[in-house]
């Protein structure tokens, strides 16, 4: 019984999902960031119309080691736009709270953006997060389905050599 739930076995059982779990999830972060996120920046920097946002808040240091759960990097801005009306959008990074943001409003998406994280989505591609994440994910997942396909040799012991 104890050889039935052994780390070994438990390993070589569940290997083969978690790479296939491994590999979808690379698979949708590839497809999500090629298919969505940089068309939505492109149209955002082409059809966009530049507009100024408020800080509203901006988060204060917070222990790292502390569980409150609350956003430490992210600060909230706020705008009036004339055709969308008040929007709030959060925007990476502890921010002066007053200080005013550059932001691109988008009628048909119903939406506004950091116009700072919509050029960096641009400039930075295709070496965004979520394609690095999505190539990290295919590439581990490639590796465990390689190590768990592996077949171990049997030790074949060395018979001493008989003299006489």
């Amino acid at each position: 019984m104890d050889l039935l739930f052994s780390p070994k076995v438990l390993a070589r059982a569940v290997a083969p999902w978690l790479a296939m779990l491994l590999a979808a999830t690379g698979v949708g972060s590839l497809a999500y960031e090629g298919l969505i996120g940089r068309p939505e920046a492109l149209r955002f920097s082409r059809e966009g119309r530049a507009v100024s946002g408020t800080v509203m808040h901006s988060p204060v240091f917070v222990n790292p080691g502390g569980h409150d759960g609350g956003p430490r990097n992210r600060s909230l801005v706020g705008i009036n736009d004339s055709e969308l009306g008040p929007q709030v959008i959060s925007i990476y990074g502890t921010l002066k709270k007053g200080s005013e943001v550059p932001v691109l409003c988008l009628t048909p998406a119903r939406r506004c953006m950091s116009a700072t994280d919509v050029r960096e989505r641009i400039d930075l591609w295709p070496l965004t997060p979520m394609m690095l994440a999505g190539a990290t994910e295919l590439g581990l997942a490639a590796l465990l389905a390689f190590a768990a396909r592996r077949r171990r040799r049997p030790h074949v012991a060395q018979q001493p050599a008989v003299s006489g």
